[in-house]
């Protein structure tokens, strides 16, 4: 499911000053003081220091995901408002 999604990428504490993605190599010495793709590359091996980066993170991300879902959920509540005056101001003009 969409919702279930992490990506390091789209979190703030893991770009630059410019809102640029880190290289997982980059984050996983800067964060977890291991350092991964020095030879051979292996997935299982960035697998393990993306959920570790996960992990350092985790709380503060779903904290950022809530204030996200909450934001949205204002911006839909008030759109529907304001359509809704709208449609009632037609309607009004309609019954006159």
């Amino acid at each position: 499911m969409q919702h279930n999604i992490r990506d390091l990428i789209t979190f703030k504490k893991f770009q630059d000053d410019l809102n640029h993605p880190k290289s997982l190599k980059k984050l996983s010495l800067e964060f977890l003081e291991k350092k991964i793709q020095q030879g051979e590359h292996s997935s299982v091996v960035d697998g393990r220091a993306a959920l570790g980066l996960y992990r350092i993170v985790e709380h503060q991300w779903t904290q950022q995901m809530r204030s996200k879902t909450n934001k949205l959920k204002r911006v839909r509540i008030e759109a529907e408002s304001t359509l809704l005056g709208s449609v009632k101001k037609r309607m009004k003009k309609v019954e006159k």
